[in-house]
């Protein structure tokens, strides 16, 4: 569901390229899969397909959990806030410190 809330989000904001990722491989195998999902999802699976359309060029990646953090600690910061809240330049100073250890070391 949060892929297809992303993608719906840069779609509404006008952007054009995307690369989604996810920590979960089976999604994002899913994803690539053509055919009728067997998962519990499926209709899901297809909105996220037919999304792909909305952006001149959309890539749909796997990353590992340990390397996710920053996704992992805004997704908690979501459970605590009222309403949605959006970032389009910089991430806040809280979440900076989980990005410096999610990010390759330069040069990488």
């Amino acid at each position: 569901m949060a892929m297809l809330s992303g993608m719906v989000f840069a779609k509404n904001i006008g952007v054009q390229n995307i690369v989604v990722e996810g920590d979960c491989l089976g999604v994002v195998a899913a994803v690539g899969m053509s055919g009728e999902d067997l998962y519990a999802l499926g209709n899901i699976m297809e909105d996220i397909r037919r999304g792909v359309g909305w952006f001149n060029s959309c890539a749909f990646g796997h990353i590992k959990r340990t390397a996710n953090g920053v996704a992992h600690e805004i997704a908690g910061y979501a459970h605590s806030v009222p309403s949605e809240v959006f970032w389009l330049e910089d991430l806040p100073s809280c979440f900076q410190v989980v990005l410096a250890f999610d990010s390759p070391p330069a040069g990488e």
